[in-house]
């Protein structure tokens, strides 16, 4: 037992005194390499004499490989550069001041300019490290020197042997301070790393740069597990005459991981300049650059293929690529099923050709990858050749994108900034779209979907600002803000846009096409909530929002009767602004083809057609329209189509149509024509609840717009407006109409714009800070007659626009004033309440009298038998009245509203 511990203990002591061999090529008397004095001068020898686990200091200067083979190990050795031949202690090694080359320029007629291969004949790999284990038995240390002209046939042969002209390894390398430079070779011309025994390899502080490669990668990584690189440069010449074939690729590995590292001027005449990765499961990209990165085919950055990615807090500016994604291109094919996840990255002046200026994403069959973008910025990236996507084009199947938390700015292409062309769910939260299209390139919009498969579209807490586009030859130009292609008529999209904001967007030189926010088509299940529409612009139809949908399958039987589906299409648009929308043809806010919406609490100011406009200042519903034949002239059966749309609470208030003869409708316009042939029945109803119609020139606020009369063509067909009351208007309407029911208010004595403002906060922005639609409130309640004056309704909203409980006395329009309040069911003589109403009966004047010291401000309304509310008055003193001589005698219902709370008590009036 003695014996063991003691053979333990040498053992011990001698690995912490590895033994250290000296190499200097100047060395004046070589010998055993035991010191600087007897020095190797020939470092091939000594490492082959180093014993295993030995260390190698390489002073300064240049080592030739033999002449037909190269450096080699094949043991657990570590293997420093830089010294001077003085060094005491490895720590002293300084790589800059005592450059060390190992070289495989053999006659040494390289030149170190340009490149000419017949100069390279000569020339061997450079150093050939290896482990036979399966798994890997040591680490060989490599620090502190330059790798260069190494050499290796172009001819086609054995794989292995064509690789790493510079350094080929099958053994797990911790290397640091190492500079790859002019190395020339197949595959891997600088490094080559395989096999499961390079496992967990590490490189730090690596440099590798001008080196040239025929067929596949400065550095190529194969068939291995955890490889790392650190803090290391990647610098190409920048073109194909460098050898084009990229940087690096990684084939069939595991979790490597690319940190701190800088890629710059490369370019590969196949795909991904910087990164290939095939087969190469969640590599990590973290903390990286990629700038100048030019491919010919896909991906100037990173191309992956079949593989997870994660990319965190890295650059990637001014790539190229000829097809698609200049940043990162991502593919996936056969059944795989992959992550890519983008976190804190830059992409700025990317140029992809065709489709994904920064990132395209493409799937192929059945495979599936999930994309999360969190947290990046995409500023002034491009698809120059008419490509879709400036910033990111995806396709595919089943393949779900997640947005957030990001921005996209100033990016162009013809066909949209962001486009989803994948039969996956798109969901896009807290991200900004800014200024992204022009006016002269730019066809589609910030964000565009085409999701036919009826996938969700998830729109959360976004800004829309100052984007654009125009009308581009090949393409259905509209919605510069969002542009969205929907599902067909099994499978509408579901669209929830939410808490959004859409500003100044246009859709310029558009034709019958528009939306200067959103463009909405075929079919779709839309809900948009809480929304701010504000000085969006179109050059046709739907300043803010323009939605259609299209006629779908057309079939006759066999008795000749034909039938037509229509792609079905639902809207609903609640708590919502829209505010100085503007359309040169119809629709100042919205306008839409064979569709409607609901809208609850929605605000509409100050939306406009142009003087040559048409008709709906706020809105047009569009039905279909009964055509005839370019054959033989007869009438055609259009398809019938009954559109509704019910319209609850809502706030129009000086909106404006345009000056054509034709032109209708303030806020509301409505077309839908016949024929006297009884071919086609499409209808089109409107129903009105508690809504505000205010207009200071008292224009007609509803009108029908009426077709031109063509043969059997009938100008206005079947047409239907619903009153349910509670609707205010301060402006005549055509009788036929029927738009004024006895539960609605006709108000004319409002009859220019400082009555208007006395109604509101701020409804013309006279204080600069933007549209207050909010009801002000006066000393009489009733001299606002939108307050208290809506009907009660299974209908109405629990809440208004800003959510505020409407309570048992609900207002007018969009916005409740904070009269709102909840019965309490309780008579006031239950309350315990200090408030007394005295004398009742009475005859003219109701005493109020407050003695309740926590009672600051109270409001009393009085309301007849029916509910309706007489008077109304806000108090905030001890002593009050209220004046009823003009109330008819009867028995009067008071209620007295404190606290959010309502109490009850009968008054006769005598």
């Amino acid at each position: 037992m003695r014996s063991l511990i003691f053979l333990l203990a040498a053992f011990c002591l001698a690995g912490l005194n590895a033994q250290t061999i000296y190499v200097d090529i100047d060395s004046p008397t070589p010998g055993d390499g035991t010191s600087w004095a007897t020095a190797y001068s020939d470092l091939n020898q000594a490492l082959l004499d180093a014993p295993a686990g030995a260390e190698v200091w390489i002073a300064a200067g240049t080592y030739v490989t033999p002449d037909t083979a190269s450096f080699y190990i094949d043991k657990e050795l570590t293997v420093l550069g830089g010294f001077a031949g003085t060094e005491t202690s490895a720590d002293a090694a300084d790589p800059e001041a005592n450059p060390t080359i190992l070289s495989g320029d053999v006659l040494g007629n390289d030149g170190e300019m340009g490149f000419d291969s017949t100069l390279y004949v000569d020339n061997n790999r450079v150093l050939f490290v290896t482990d036979t284990t399966d798994d890997g038995a040591y680490t060989v240390t490599l620090d502190g020197f330059s790798i260069v002209h190494g050499g290796i046939s172009t001819e086609i042969g054995s794989f292995n042997e064509d690789a790493g002209a510079g350094l080929r390894t099958y053994a797990k390398l911790n290397a640091s301070r190492l500079k790859f430079s002019r190395n020339y070779g197949r595959n891997g011309s600088a490094l080559f790393i395989r096999f499961r025994s390079t496992n967990g390899s590490v490189f730090d502080d690596v440099e590798f740069s001008n080196n040239f490669t025929f067929v596949n990668r400065a550095i190529y990584i194969r068939d291995n597990i955890g490889i790392e690189f650190k803090n290391s440069t990647f610098i190409g010449e920048g073109t194909a005459a460098a050898g084009g074939s990229g940087m690096v690729r990684c084939f069939n590995t595991i979790g490597h991981k690319f940190t701190d590292c800088e890629f710059t001027d490369i370019w590969s005449t196949s795909s991904g300049g910087g990164l290939a990765l095939s087969g190469a499961d969640s590599t990590l990209v973290e903390g990286c650059t990629f700038t100048n990165c030019r491919s010919d085919g896909w991906g100037g950055g990173i191309a992956n293929f079949n593989t997870s990615l994660f990319v965190r807090n890295s650059t990637f500016e001014q790539n190229m690529c000829v097809r698609n994604g200049a940043a990162i291109y991502q593919q996936t094919t056969d059944d795989v099923d992959v992550e890519v996840e983008l976190d804190g990255c830059t992409f700025n002046e990317n140029d992809g050709g065709a489709f994904g200026g920064a990132l395209g994403f493409l799937g192929f069959d059945t495979s599936v990858f999930e994309t999360t973008i969190n947290n990046c910025v995409f500023t002034d990236n491009t698809s120059s050749e008419g490509g879709r996507g400036a910033v990111c084009y995806i396709q595919g199947n089943n393949n779900p994108i997640t947005l957030t938390n990001s921005i996209l700015e100033g990016n162009v292409c013809e066909g949209g900034t962001f486009v989803n062309n994948a039969d996956g769910s798109l969901t896009v939260r807290n991200t900004q779209f800014l200024e992204n299209g022009n006016t002269s390139t730019a066809g589609r919009g910030a964000l565009v979907g085409y999701m036919a498969t009826g996938e969700p579209l998830i729109i959360d807490s976004c800004r829309f600002e100052d984007n654009q586009v125009t009308a581009v030859s090949g393409y259905f130009s509209a919605g510069a803000a969002v542009y969205l292609f929907g599902g067909d008529e099994a499978t509408p999209m579901p669209v929830t846009i939410t808490n959004t904001q859409f500003l100044n967007n246009a859709a310029s030189d558009v034709d019958n096409a528009g939306g200067g926010a959103l463009y909405l088509s075929r079919g779709c299940d839309v809900m948009i909530d809480n929304c701010n529409f504000d000085g969006n612009t179109s050059g046709s139809i739907g300043g803010a929002i323009h939605a259609r949908t299209f006629e779908g399958p057309r079939d006759t039987s066999a008795t000749g009767e034909i039938s037509v589906t229509f792609i079905p299409f639902t809207g609903k648009i609640t708590n919502s602004r829209f505010v100085n929308n503007f359309a040169s043809g119809q629709g100042g806010a919205i306008g839409t083809f064979r569709a409607a919406f609901d809208v609850t609490n929605s605000l509409f100011v100050n939306n406009q057609l142009a003087a040559e406009g048409a008709s709906g200042g706020a809105i047009i519903f569009n039905g279909v329209t009964p055509f005839f034949s370019s054959e033989d002239g007869s009438l055609q059966f259009a398809g019938n189509l009954a559109l509704t749309s019910t319209m609850i609470n809502n706030t129009f208030v000086n909106n404006l149509k345009g000056d054509d003869p034709n032109a209708s409708g303030n806020d509301i316009a409505l077309f839908q024509q016949s024929d006297s042939e009884g071919l086609n029945n499409s209808s089109l109803s409107l129903t009105l609840l508690n809504n505000a119609f205010i207009q200071s020139e008292q224009e007609a606020s509803i009108e029908i717009e009426p077709g031109e009369a063509d043969g059997s063509i009938i100008p206005v067909g079947e047409i239907n407006i619903t009153s349910l009351g509670g609707n205010f208007y301060n402006n005549e309407s055509d009788e036929d109409l029927g738009l004024i029911s006895d539960s609605d208010m006709l108000d004319l004595s409002i009859d220019d714009a400082n009555a208007v403002a006395d109604l509101f906060i701020d409804i013309f922005d006279d204080e600069g800070e933007g549209v207050n639609a909010q009801l002000a409130i006066p000393e009489n309640l009733e001299d606002n007659p939108l307050i208290n004056s809506a009907v009660v309704s299974d209908l109405l909203p629990s809440t208004d626009i800003e959510g505020n409980p409407r309570g048992d006395f609900p207002d007018i329009g969009a916005y409740e004033t904070d009269q709102g309040a909840v019965s309490t069911g309780e008579p006031l003589a239950n309350s315990g309440l200090e408030i007394s109403f005295f004398p009742n009966p009475t005859k003219d004047v109701l005493n109020v009298r407050n003695d309740e010291a926590s009672i600051e401000r109270f409001t009393l309304l009085v309301s007849d038998q029916n509910g309706r509310v007489l008077k109304a008055r806000q108090f905030n003193g001890a002593t009050n009245s209220i004046d009823l001589a003009t109330v008819p005698a009867g028995v009067y219902n008071l209620q007295l509203v404190v606290n959010g709370k309502i109490y009850g008590q009968q008054i006769i009036k005598q």
